[in-house]
Order: C-alpha cells, then structure tokens, then sequence
C-alpha cells in the first residue's frame, strides 16, 4: 500500500537529515512515522484489501529496512549540501517557460564524478516498460535533472532504487532526456495557453 512507501520516504528523509542509517535507528523511526500516515488513511482508502498487510505492518518495515541497508551501502553517505541547504526531500517549485513546476527531489548524493539523483521507488516490481523503451519513472528523474539544472546544479547520474527489490536503475543525464523533457513542459504550456483562449 502506499501508506508503506510514505512511511519509508519519511524514514529515510530524517535519517539522511540526521546523518543516521544504523538499522536500529531507522527501526525506530519506522513505527512513528508509519502509525502517522496510517492515521492519515481516507475511509476510501481502508477499504482497500491491500490495508490486510498492515498487520505485519512491523515486520514489513524491518525487511524493507534491512534490505535497504543490506543492498545499498555505496547510498549511506551524507546528502549533497549546498547554499541551498541539504539536497534531502527538497521541495522545488519554478517557473519553466510560463509553466509551474512543483515537485520534491527524494536525495542528491556528492560523488567523484559530481551529484547523483536519487528517487526511492517502494514498489514491489520493476516497471515493465523499461523493457519498451521511456517510463514514467525516466520521464521523472529527467524532469528533476532538468530543474536541478535551473537551480545551478548539474546531475552525473540518476537512479531509481528500489530497496523491495534489491536493485538500482542508473541512468547518465543526456541532451536528448533534457530536449524531452523541455518539449514536454512546452506542449504542456501550448495546451494550458489554447485552454485558456
């Protein structure tokens, strides 16, 4: 369910603010932050037979976590800080050729070859259409590469990872993601400028 992903967002928000990745630590984030967003639960949203899992709410979160720290050691690293502050759960909202873009950027982590993107992904399978050609998920760590670019900050590389199942997609940022997603927001202004005449 999606309570879970927001739950593990916020865990790892607050441990890369604190600079804290013990499993112990983050054990002890899981519970808070996931009885919050559960008390957030539309009524809609407890219908769903997804919400049976939540039983093993605690276990669940233990795997996951574990997982995460298991898979992922190269990631356990302070976030990339600038003047803008720390590049962890950062809220952005610009003004793209009349368009606005709001959005959050989960991590940007420093490396030898310059900042990383991350966007942690929860879900319990790979997209299937990496296998065709662009996701959604391409389409938005581009997008984000590209705002980051506006703010002076220019991405070496962008993951998806997905601590559920074990792997990461690293992807180089290019002229052709960059002209896509450019394009893109330009379509997206040219239908929002015809709706309003």
């Amino acid at each position: 369910p999606l309570i879970f992903g927001k739950a593990f967002h916020e865990v790892l928000a607050n441990a890369y603010k604190k600079r804290e990745w013990t499993e112990s630590r983050l054990l002890d984030l899981w519970k808070p932050f996931f009885d919050k967003e559960l008390a957030e639960v539309t009524s809609w949203e407890r219908e769903s037979p997804d919400l049976f899992e939540i039983k093993d709410s605690l276990s669940w979160g233990r795997r996951l976590i574990s997982r995460f720290i298991s898979g992922f050691p190269h990631l356990l690293v302070p976030p990339l800080t600038d003047s803008q502050g720390d590049w962890v759960e950062t809220e952005f909202s610009l003004d793209i050729a009349g368009m606005k873009i709001v959005g959050f950027i989960d991590l940007v982590i420093p490396s030898e070859s310059g900042p990383v993107l991350i966007d942690w992904k929860t879900g319990k399978k790979l997209p299937q259409e990496r296998v065709i050609g662009v996701s959604d998920f391409d389409d938005q760590l581009e997008l984000y590469s590209l705002v980051m670019r506006f703010l002076g900050v220019r991405v070496s590389e962008m993951k998806d990872v997905f601590p559920v199942v074990g792997t990461e997609i690293v992807r180089k940022p290019s002229r052709d993601g960059y002209e896509r997603q450019r394009n893109r927001v330009s379509r997206a202004v040219k239908m929002i400028q015809a709706y309003e005449d």
